[in-house]
């Protein structure tokens, strides 16, 4: 979920450098907590709590450099950072950016403006609005998902929850050189969403989390399709990674994953590993269970075991770490406030927490009356 930043004033400005143009197979960028990581697993760029961003170094948490920009991290190019920005005086907009990573993040293209549905909030009670992008064609494909939910105080009349419950996506292309947007309708995204083989079209997985919600969609990771599978009962379970080839659709070898009680998956923010916790009480379990074991998706195969942790948001597994977003307890859930946030790096092979860094904050607001 994204709350509103203090906006800065910007205007639209020729480059005063270029942006690294996007190729037909760009520098992979790493899905983070919060934010993106380069393909390397080196660099890290998340929402600080001071109205900025911070470049960080993923071996040791130590900021690398700071912008004020007031923005949303989306994807790392070579040279570049793609963030997102609400339009200024524009409540239903946002605007992309590109913040020239070998300058410590300075603006050098700001984007023609995206327009939202007017009902369309950016985070506190009863909205939220997350944003992915991708390098295609020379173009950067921005694809956003808003919510909007009742969040009175009162109980809602039926009309009441029709009217408050909505839903809404959408995408645009990115000119990386003239900031000009192009509106993509469904019709043309079809094409560019990667499909599976049609063998495998009725395809499920048992239900995972993502750090957002629940889903039952087989994984695609490089040329593989991977889909969960938990057999037997709460109190005896077995995981098993159904794996297969994207192009054929034929089925490889199966991966068995762990066996333990009430299983319960997690897939990472990178899209290339799965968690899976039992979902006891720590005095029901042998000493070190308490826990998340962490595997590859494409092979199956264990990288890591790392102490059980309540994360605030999804997971990201970034070289020897495991990143958690970890919030401060509440207090006082209901008041109006912010609740710190930072990111926990775990390593992989000790099960030690390596470092901490503060992160942007989340806002803590009462109920609409």
């Amino acid at each position: 979920m994204f709350h509103p930043l203090p906006l800065v004033s910007v205007v639209l400005m020729a480059l005063t450098a270029s942006p690294a143009k996007p190729t037909e197979n760009p520098p992979l960028s790493v899905r983070l907590p919060l934010g993106v990581a380069d393909a390397k697993n080196n660099i890290g760029y998340v929402p600080n709590d001071k109205d900025g961003v911070d470049a960080i170094d993923l071996t040791n948490g130590e900021t690398l450099w700071q912008t004020k920009e007031a923005t949303r991290p989306l994807f790392v190019l070579e040279k570049s950072l793609v963030v997102w920005t609400q339009a200024k005086d524009k409540p239903h907009e946002i605007q992309v950016l590109l913040l020239d990573t070998t300058a410590k993040g300075k603006k050098v293209l700001q984007s023609d403006a995206i327009v939202l549905p007017d009902w369309v909030g950016f985070g506190g009670n009863g909205h939220s609005f997350t944003a992915q992008a991708e390098a295609k064609s020379g173009e950067i494909v921005v694809t956003w998902q808003a919510r909007a939910w009742y969040a009175g105080g009162a109980a809602p009349s039926p009309q009441m929850l029709k009217n408050s419950n909505k839903n809404a996506a959408g995408a645009a292309r990115i000119n990386v050189e003239t900031g000009k947007v192009e509106t993509v309708d469904g019709a043309k995204m079809e094409g560019a969403i990667s499909k599976l083989p049609e063998g495998l079209q009725k395809l499920k997985s048992h239900q995972y989390w993502t750090g957002s919600e629940w889903k039952t969609t087989p994984l695609i990771v490089g040329d593989v399709v991977a889909s969960l599978e938990i057999e037997g009962s709460k109190d005896q379970q077995k995981a098993i990674l159904k794996l297969f080839d994207l192009a054929s659709g034929k089925e490889k070898e199966p991966a068995k994953l762990l066996e333990g009680k009430a299983l319960w998956p997690q897939a990472s923010l990178d899209g290339r590993h799965l968690l899976i916790h039992q979902g006891l009480v720590k005095e029901q379990l042998p000493d070190g269970d308490f826990a998340f074991w962490i595997f590859e998706l494409e092979t199956g195969k264990q990288v890591g075991k790392v102490p059980f942790e309540q994360t605030a948001g999804g997971v990201a597994v970034c070289g020897d770490h495991a990143l958690f977003l970890v919030a401060q307890p509440k207090t006082a859930p209901k008041t109006l406030g912010k609740q710190g946030r930072w990111l926990k790096a775990i390593n992989l092979i000790t099960g030690k927490t390596d470092w901490e860094h503060t992160v942007e904050s989340d806002v803590n607001l009462p109920p609409v009356p």
